[in-house]
């Protein structure tokens, strides 16, 4: 499995590893669908694009899952999967920075099709870990989500 949970007081724990950006930053999604969604099937009815520019891979995480939380609540999605995912890093003179762009495919939330689902309020902080490939070195990603 590319992605664990993990128990933590009133939240739930999401750590994920990956050879490659796209990889890392997949699993850190299809963690996120998989708390959101629980063991229910989702359907490919809606989609949605993000993009996003961070100034670092920490916020990039902590940016795209805003953004997934963000649209779970707003549009009342769940969702299966991520598509056409390009992660980018560029140099520049205070350090690298990152992009990501992809399109998220799912459909409405439905109580008693998606009964197993939890809520996710927020992405905390605390503990909040976050390293990118290099070097031959896999990802990791250790977040935290509010409940």
């Amino acid at each position: 499995m590319p992605f664990e949970t993990f128990e933590h007081t009133a939240d739930i724990g999401l750590e994920a590893t990956g050879a490659d950006l796209e990889t890392l930053m997949r699993d850190v999604a299809q963690g996120f669908f998989a708390i959101v969604r629980g063991d229910s099937p989702v359907a490919e009815k809606e989609s949605r694009r993000i993009d996003l520019a961070s100034k670092s891979f920490e916020r990039l995480v902590v940016d795209l899952l805003d953004e997934l939380i963000y649209l779970t609540d707003a549009d009342g999605l769940v969702f299966k999967e991520m598509r056409d995912l390009t992660v980018e890093t560029k140099k520049t003179d205070d350090g690298p920075s990152y992009t990501l762009a992809c399109t998220v495919v799912g459909e409405t939330f439905d109580r008693k099709k998606h009964a197993g689902a939890m809520h996710v309020k927020a992405v905390t902080r605390h503990e909040l870990s976050a390293e990118p490939p290099r070097d031959g070195r896999e990802g990791k990603v250790r977040v935290i989500l509010d409940i």
